[in-house]
């Protein structure tokens, strides 16, 4: 009978190919991790250029900006103010929708911050909101207008609101 003893050994060599391994993953781990943040940065980046780039969206967002637009439930409704809006509110939807799944992180959101928020501080878009949610779709979900983009807006300025009592606290 035979005695089965494993003789272990490594070489300089094993240690090389294991260690040029290890750093060829590494490396290819960040390269993934460097393409999926400038893809997640191009989306939104494209996004807003489409807003620049159509004029219509820019014009809402000017009024939005220097409070020139203001809801009429009665003269809104298939308007082109109201084509305009629900453009750039379907767009921040995506976005909101994108951030919620996790596929794009708080840090992206800078890129789009002051509007995002400024849109959904409007007094007249809130206005909008609510015009839309006593408006009977008959569809089949619960689901509320730009859902996703009301609730981000919401948290963001919520977030916004305990860092400034937080700043004054500490001092």
């Amino acid at each position: 009978m035979t005695n089965s003893a494993f003789e272990w050994t490594i070489s300089v060599g094993d240690i090389v190919s294991t260690l040029g391994i290890l750093i060829g993953v590494l490396l290819a781990v960040c390269q993934l991790h460097k393409a999926n943040k400038q893809s997640r940065a191009e989306f939104i980046i494209g996004l807003l250029a489409n807003h620049v780039s159509d004029n219509d969206t820019l014009n809402m967002l000017y009024k939005l900006e220097y409070e020139k637009f203001e809801f009429d439930e009665k003269k809104f409704p298939m308007s082109d103010e109201e084509k305009a809006l629900d453009k750039l509110l379907y767009s921040f939807t995506q976005i909101s929708t994108l951030y919620k799944m996790k596929t794009i992180t708080r840090r992206d959101l800078a890129l789009i911050e002051y509007d995002f928020l400024r849109v959904y501080s409007n007094q007249e878009v809130q206005k909008y909101f609510e015009f839309l949610d006593r408006t009977p779709h008959h569809l089949a979900t619960d689901q509320a207008d730009f859902c996703s983009y009301r609730q981000v807006a919401k948290e963001l300025i919520e977030e916004h609101e305990r860092k400034i009592k937080k700043e004054l606290v500490s001092q």
